[in-house]
């Protein structure tokens, strides 16, 4: 809601003429699933490379570390052919406000930030940008609060490390999943198919570990002791827009590859199919046709009428 509306305002100061707004600078922390598709859709969306320029940030040494290598070739070549900067090994040092630039002064305004960057090697440098979007998330610094900052075991990375059990290392109570978890050495990817099929697993497990502390039975002492279950995750596939009109997906363990066109309409498809009810598909469906239409009549309005050409009968 909160970008939908700073688009707004920004497509009001760009038609209004405001100063500096010929080409709009936009800066993207995180080269996950989100950023990726953020820079490609935003890029989109303001017109292309001749009115917007789109920095993407990332710590990793490649964007999409956890995606499948088919939608992380397609991502990155969409990247590459959009002319979006890709800066990987690179981390944000601080964000600062920018007073008196020349697109923040006068009638129209538009505040601005600059954006101090580091790479692994010490090498840094500044950006600025007219609008900055985080999707790297935060470890809080707020010593002893929070999940994060509490004693549980993490790793290098700050994840929860848990067994098959999702159970916490060196701990009979305490579960945990996500992507503020690692269930093993190779994290599964930070998506919510993975958090959603590790729920009813835990949720099992606390139960079982409910019950089995109120019949006073150790697990291995008793037949009647609930037995917890392992986690097993089932890949069912992943979808990634890459714009209006293009996506990527895989699906049956590799074997189903699919992207561009014919990718966006099903991915538009799925999302409908997988809503809790048919009334909620049929307006997601709905929705995202209209937003289609709306995207291209915009594309088209902003592209020079050429003359029609008069044609004379005899």
């Amino acid at each position: 809601v909160e970008l939908r509306r700073r688009l707004s305002v920004l497509d009001q100061k760009r038609a209004q003429g405001a100063k500096g707004m010929d080409k709009v600078e936009v800066v993207i922390i995180g080269g996950g699933y989100g950023g990726v598709e953020l820079a490609l859709n935003l890029l989109e969306r303001l017109g292309g490379r001749e009115t917007c320029s789109v920095t993407l940030i990332h710590r990793g040494s490649q964007v999409l570390q956890y995606a499948t290598e088919y939608n992380r070739k397609i991502g990155t070549d969409r990247l590459g052919a959009a002319g979006i900067e890709v800066r990987t090994d690179t981390s944000v040092v601080e964000i600062n406000a920018i007073d008196d630039d020349e697109k923040s002064t006068g009638g129209g305004s538009w505040p601005r930030c600059t954006i101090k960057l580091a790479t692994k090697e010490g090498e840094e440098s500044s950006i600025s940008a007219d609008l900055l979007l985080w999707t790297a998330g935060a470890t809080p610094t707020n010593d002893g609060k929070g999940v994060l900052n509490s004693v549980l075991p993490r790793d290098g990375n700050g994840r929860i490390i848990t067994g098959d059990l999702l159970r916490v290392k060196n701990s009979e109570n305490a579960f945990s999943l996500g992507d503020c978890s690692r269930a093993r050495k190779v994290p599964y990817a930070a998506t919510a198919q993975v958090a959603m099929q590790q729920a009813p697993v835990v949720a099992w497990n606390v139960h079982a570990t409910l019950i089995n502390k109120i019949r006073g039975e150790k697990k291995s002492a008793s037949k009647d002791t609930v037995k917890l279950l392992p986690f097993n995750y089932l890949d069912l596939g992943e979808m990634m827009t890459l714009g209006n009109d293009d996506a990527t997906i895989t699906g049956l363990g590799g074997l189903f590859e699919l992207s561009g066109a014919g990718a966006s309409i099903l991915r538009r498809l799925v999302y409908a199919a997988r809503m809790p009810t048919p009334r909620q598909g049929v307006t997601a469906a709905l929705e995202s046709t209209s937003r289609r239409l709306r995207t291209s009549s915009r594309a088209q309005g902003n592209r020079k009428k050429s003359p029609r050409k008069v044609i004379q009968w005899k």
